[in-house]
């Protein structure tokens, strides 16, 4: 759910079809064509038995699900969504013979229930203060961001296929080896990345149940949730499944976040290459932004578009890392016209050292570990030695300041698109 909503409220409405009542038809999806007049409202259907109720609020981006006419139990469908999507509320439609059926559905967990008849505004109004209601509970149990002792990291490429998992899990755990710090490497690509397998994680927890349990976040739920890797660093993954990624909004992306950098020292997040609401979450979170790439014509078009666009939102260069991976490898564009052309100093250069990476992530193991003499881990320690030096770490793994993320990237985005 957002509640900087610019688009319609999206409702869900549960009914088997072929439903009967007294042996006489009820008609075919008389509630969803009533709510379909509402403009505010975007209203879709599904069928509730055999599971299918969870598996069509998991596959919609859906706000509120509303109970219509369902073949069994509507108690056992409302207990049914109450454990697959716990943050969406649920509204029940009973005949007025059904008082019985009230109680059942409250404890199940719906947020209302109303007899028919009832008038279509009833219903209307009744949505909209029912989700007004858990929105605005929402908002005030999430952890906000603000000046906390943890700063994060995002690693980004803005094209696929540049090294930004490699780089993202070496530099977590080359800040542990160094520091001792409670590190915490995030896959911040929900829908398709790659952390679980660099690392060689077969663990089913994922950031979807962290955000299942976003109201009472704090530091032994976290604990719990997260993977603490043999190699010293906390790990959250994506989702494995794609359901439960796509219904994670960027608000939620958000609090995890903040609530993260809250419990732990470093945050290094893995971000997707294309743009979408956890990779703004993720830069408007961060201290430091790695923006990789490397020295080809695709992957430095990329940047440059990026890099115009991180401008464009606020973001200053002591932000943005330019970070050229396979620097000077065969054939690769000089650094003088990398630089010139992206106007851009380079903070940070990785050499080509593909037989050691590859064998690393082929053992799920980072290179920083397995092949702690080859190029590039000499070189992530160094990345992660002068990262630790700007965070003002200090030998004792204690920062010597605790300033705020740079970011706000949400509100100026609302304010650019409002002018």
């Amino acid at each position: 759910m957002s509640s900087n909503r610019t688009s319609r409220l999206r409702i869900l409405v549960l009914r088997d079809p072929g439903f009967q009542l007294d042996g006489q038809d009820t008609g075919s999806g008389e509630i969803t064509q009533m709510l379909e007049q509402e403009p505010s409202f975007k209203v879709s259907e599904s069928a509730a038995g055999y599971g299918e109720a969870a598996r069509a609020a998991h596959r919609g981006d859906i706000d509120l699900v509303v109970i219509d006419e369902v073949a069994g139990e509507p108690a056992a469908v409302v207990e049914q969504l109450d454990q697959a999507v716990p943050e969406i509320p649920v509204i029940v439609l009973l005949e007025g013979d059904q008082a019985t059926l009230a109680q059942a559905c409250i404890l199940a967990g719906a947020r209302a229930y109303l007899f028919r008849p009832f008038e279509p505004d009833e219903l209307i109004e009744m949505i909209r203060r029912i989700y007004e209601k858990e929105d605005r509970r929402r908002r005030k149990s999430m952890p906000q961001g603000g000046p906390s002792s943890g700063r994060l990291i995002a690693v980004h490429g803005p094209k696929g296929g540049v090294g930004t998992t490699t780089i993202a899990v070496n530099l977590a755990v080359a800040i542990y080896q160094q520091t001792n710090l409670r590190v915490v490497l995030v896959d911040g690509s929900l829908l398709s990345g790659d952390v679980a397998v660099a690392m060689n994680i077969a663990n089913e927890n994922s950031i979807a149940d962290v955000v299942a349990h976003v109201r009472e976040l704090d530091g032994d739920l976290l604990n719990d949730t997260l993977l603490h890797h043999g190699a010293g660093v906390w790990v959250l993954p994506a989702p494995s499944e794609l359901e439960r990624a796509e219904v994670i909004n960027g608000e939620e992306t958000t609090a995890v976040l903040a609530a993260l950098r809250q419990y732990y020292d470093v945050v290094v997040v893995d971000t997707a290459s294309r743009p979408d609401e956890h990779l703004l979450a993720a830069l408007d979170q961060s201290d430091v932004v790695l923006v990789v790439c490397t020295p080809e014509i695709a992957s430095l078009k990329n940047a440059a578009r990026f890099l115009a666009l991180a401008h464009e939102l606020g973001y200053g260069d002591e932000k943005l890392k330019l970070t050229i991976n396979r620097l000077s490898s065969h054939g690769s564009i000089p650094l003088k016209d990398i630089e010139a052309n992206l106007r851009h100093k380079m903070a940070f250069g990785l050499p080509s050292d593909g037989i050691p990476v590859i064998e690393a992530l082929n053992a799920g193991e980072p290179v920083v570990l397995m092949r702690p003499s080859a190029r590039i881990a000499r070189e992530i320690r160094s990345v992660a030695g002068e990262l630790i030096s700007l965070f003002g770490f200090g030998d004792d793994g204690q920062s010597s300041s605790s300033a705020a993320p740079l970011g706000g990237v949400f509100r100026r985005l609302g304010r650019r698109r409002a002018s």
